[in-house]
């Protein structure tokens, strides 16, 4: 059943009623005089359909063609055709959908001799078709505007926004187009007209472009861009990576949006490990650490175990410590923190004197086996107070009694 609201279709006509009397004074003013030729046009275009969310339909493009009769001054009329497909929410099938109207046009003054923007009211009609085979028609009013722009003799390429409401389900959508427009036997809009050449006519003066981008100082936003660089819409630089630092200053002008940045555009490196904020998940790595992709410092734990009450190496560890000596010879700026560790059978002060014991094995096996520089190697004990875990179990005291090695960038 249809819903009906004569308050709610008053409030709309009277709103569309007064979108010419509103553009009237706020539109730019024109420096051709209007002039358009009596006749008919087709326009074939495209659209998008922007459904009010209460619809539960998913927004859709809408392929359209329409008519319209120029009546020679700044009035025409229109009918238009559009036929698509939608889906409807929580279900799987599909919504064809039928929309025609009728729409009355008032064109303004034309703008710098080529774009015409216009005014338009229309009602009409939509027919929706479930796949169950429910049909519903609902009546559609309309209003909106856009601009007509000239390519050349007849034709013109029209853009188009406007709302759509329905009375019956009192909710207002949008549809925005675009269209290829031609008009059969005339110039069409925006070709200028003899008032447009009256030798006696004063012309303005040209507003003040200093950087030459197009746009006159008044309007300007930085009016002192450097000529040749692209600007947008307010005069500035585009800033294509939305750091706020225009692409012809920005060094790192493809940084990813939101990520932290210096001066210079590119993306910040508090701690100048080489990796930046945004990835480093260790920024505050202290100066000179050697760091892993993820920017957090790297730390070579082989594991190398002992036993109980023991500093010896057994011997099927050498490959560890194999491992540790070709990276100390391959870095040869970096030097090693090697750190004992003990669990907690005996008393603390046998424990630190067991670990730093440990870590001098680990350290003296790394001078006179690997030739490491003996001026590259610390050795630290911290005894059983940093256990990885739990010393409760024997497996855990096993792996708490060990050697960790922190390597540092000189």
């Amino acid at each position: 059943m249809k819903k009906h609201s004569s308050s709610k279709m008053l409030s709309v006509l009277m709103s569309a009623s007064l979108l010419p009397a509103t553009a009237l004074f706020t539109a730019p003013l024109s420096t051709t005089a209007f002039a358009a030729d009596k006749g008919l046009s087709i326009t074939p275009g495209y659209g998008y359909f922007n459904f009010d969310k209460d619809l539960g339909y998913a927004d859709q493009n809408a392929p359209s063609i329409g008519v319209e009769y120029h009546f020679g001054n700044q009035w025409s009329l229109g009918a238009n055709y559009v036929k698509s497909e939608t889906e409807v929410e929580n279900t799987a099938s599909p919504l064809d959908f039928t929309y025609t109207r009728l729409d009355a046009y008032y064109n303004f003054s034309t703008l710098a001799n080529f774009a015409t923007p216009y005014l338009s009211v229309g009602a009409g009609e939509n027919e929706q078709q479930f796949s169950s085979g429910l049909e519903i028609d609902e009546t559609l009013l309309n209003f909106g505007g856009g601009m007509r722009f000239s390519l050349a003799e007849g034709l013109s390429v029209i853009a188009d926004l406007r709302g759509v409401n329905s009375i019956d389900e009192e909710k207002t959508s949008s549809l925005a187009s675009v269209g290829l427009s031609y008009l059969f036997g005339g110039s069409g809009f925006a070709s200028g007209s003899d008032e447009a050449n009256d030798p006696f006519e004063i012309s303005e003066a040209k507003p003040v472009d200093s950087d030459a981008d197009g746009i006159a100082d008044v309007d300007d936003q930085c009016a002192d861009t450097p000529q040749g660089v692209a600007t947008d819409d307010q005069g500035c630089g585009f800033d294509g990576d939305y750091d706020g630092i225009a692409d012809y200053l920005d060094k790192c002008a493809e940084t990813p949006r939101n990520a932290p940045i210096d001066e210079d555009g590119c993306p910040s490196d508090l701690d100048s490990d080489g990796v930046a904020d945004y990835q480093d998940k260790c920024s505050d790595t202290i100066d000179g650490r050697i760091v892993d992709a993820a920017g957090c410092a790297l730390t070579l734990t082989k594991n190398i175990q002992f036993q109980p009450n023991s500093a010896a190496i057994a011997s099927d560890l050498r490959l560890e410590m194999q491992e540790l000596a070709t990276f100390l010879q391959r870095y040869e700026s970096t030097t090693a923190v090697i750190e004992g560790h003990a669990d907690t059978s005996g008393s603390p002060a046998q424990n630190t004197k067991l670990s730093a014991a440990r870590a001098a094995e680990v350290k003296k096996i790394l001078v006179e086996e690997f030739g490491i520089d003996e001026s590259r190697l610390k050795t630290v004990s911290y005894g059983e107070s940093r256990p990885i875990a739990s010393n409760s179990t024997k497996n855990g005291r096993n792996i708490n009694r060990r050697v960790t090695t922190t390597i540092i960038q000189e």
